[in-house]
């Protein structure tokens, strides 16, 4: 069994044998140190010996020093991998497992994105008709109509609703996350202005973007939970008068008076309200605007009737594609993304921002994501109102246990937190892999590129 007191006892056993074998080494080296200076005094006169034994001390000296330090750094090392056991036994593993899937699935559709005609490396690159490059052209041949697909899109869709509901699961953990969302919403400006300018600077207007994911996503934690603080605030307020107060109320009496405590049901109730409100108002809006649009030339070209508007038929057997606000095949009011963000009028921001038009590489809208937020934060509110995971779940004795970790839940939760890192590890640092992704994959197999004979467009 995984535990702290396990921990401490492997940590003093190993650190034991460490500091055995660094004896046998320190001794082996003093040894090396005494026959080396033995010999040179035998030979030494007496202006020459007190040097020597000089040197001799401050060799000793620094022999322990460097020993020292050696079981000082295994210590350091062994008391941060008990650190980081005891934190990892702490996580809901299913969380950082499907916000990891999430995050790597991003990097590869990333990555097929640079690949296709859309992306960054054609424009960047000269392959000179390929040549040893040829695996490059085939694979753009892939990436190109996959990008495309309506299966990508459905993927990525159900990717991005899976990390704005976890996001507000884990908004229900954190203490930080109004800070966490305006470093979020930061960075997504910082990133917007930044891929605008290579969009010019490249002449590529693929690259434009206005609402980028991590922008939106930022934007989401601070609407989630700027409501739960004004929540809070009017349950203390106005309790008496808003919420129903009774005996299943979260209300004790200290020193006589009643003490008023948060209320998760309300907040519970709260959430249901806001998720099936911003869908169906999302839902609404948008069958609107695309019931009185006309059918695109492209469906014209493949039997639609010209110059008339799409049905609510068409709207129901497009939906999850309106979500990904992609509108070249399925007749979806788009903004295209050739068309530079400057020349926008203010009522295409709104849309852009509000989720009813699309604009952009990497446009995420506000709506209805939002709201799947709200939904994360339910499910954190409830299934994970006691921040345990809910795989290998026997009794909820388990569960309440104080000793959690010693449970098989939290034995299980821990092993595969452990064993399972390399995929869950991204998904505990959305930010840095967002920021960095793209420039470690135009750097990889930018290099692999230049090695293979391809040279720079400048």
């Amino acid at each position: 069994m995984i535990n702290e007191l396990t921990l401490k006892e492997d940590k003093a056993k190993r650190l034991n044998e460490l500091q055995s074998k660094l004896d046998l080494k320190k001794k082996t080296a003093l040894e090396q140190i005494e026959d080396k200076y033995n010999t040179l005094l035998c030979t030494a006169n007496e202006e020459e010996k007190s040097s020597l034994l000089s040197n001799k001390e401050k060799e000793i000296e620094d022999l322990n020093k460097k020993f020292e330090l050696k079981y000082k750094k295994a210590e350091k090392r062994e008391d941060s991998h008990i650190k980081n056991v005891l934190r990892l036994s702490k996580r809901i593993f299913e969380v950082d497992l499907l916000r990891g899937i999430v995050i790597w699935g991003m990097i590869i559709d990333h990555t097929i994105f640079n690949f296709s005609d859309k992306g960054f490396f054609k424009d960047a690159f000269n392959f000179h008709g390929y040549g040893t490059l040829g695996w490059v052209e085939a694979f753009r041949g892939f990436c190109t109509p996959f990008y495309d697909s309506e299966f990508r899109i459905g993927v990525r869709l159900f990717g991005i609703f899976a990390l704005f509901m976890l996001t507000g699961i884990s908004s229900s953990f954190s203490k930080s996350n109004i800070r966490r969302g305006l470093l979020l919403t930061g960075f997504g400006v910082l990133i917007t202005v930044i891929l605008n300018i290579f969009a010019v600077a490249f002449s590529n207007p693929g690259l434009h973007m206005l609402m980028c994911i991590i922008t939106t996503l930022g934007l989401a934690i601070l609407i989630y939970n700027g409501s739960k603080i004004l929540f809070d605030k009017l349950h203390e307020k106005y309790e008496d008068h808003l919420f129903k107060v009774g005996k299943r109320d979260n209300l004790t009496i200290e020193g006589g008076k009643l003490v008023h405590t948060k209320s998760q049901k309300g907040w519970v109730k709260t959430c249901i309200i806001a998720t099936i409100s911003l869908l169906a108002l999302w839902v609404l809006v948008t069958a609107l605007v695309y019931c009185n649009s006309q059918y695109t030339a492209y469906e014209v070209a493949h039997g639609a009737p010209e110059g008339v508007n799409h049905t609510f038929v068409d709207y129901l057997s497009h939906f999850y594609l309106i979500f990904n606000g992609d509108g070249n095949f399925i007749g979806w009011d788009r903004i295209g993304a050739d068309i530079a963000w400057s020349n926008l009028d203010f009522v295409s921001y709104l849309k852009i921002f509000f989720g009813v038009r699309g604009f952009g590489f990497d446009w995420l809208g506000l709506f209805p994501f939002v709201a799947y937020t709200f939904l994360g934060g339910l499910i954190g509110n409830t299934i994970y109102n006691d921040k345990k995971s809910i795989i290998y779940y026997f009794t909820k004795e388990d569960r309440t246990n104080p000793n959690y970790l010693e449970t098989k839940a939290g034995q299980l939760n821990l092993k595969l937190n452990m064993k399972l890192s390399f995929i869950t590890y991204p998904g505990k640092h959305t930010l840095l892999i967002y920021i960095f992704h793209q420039p470690a994959i135009t750097i990889f197999f930018g290099l692999i590129f230049l090695m293979l004979g391809a040279t720079l467009n400048v």
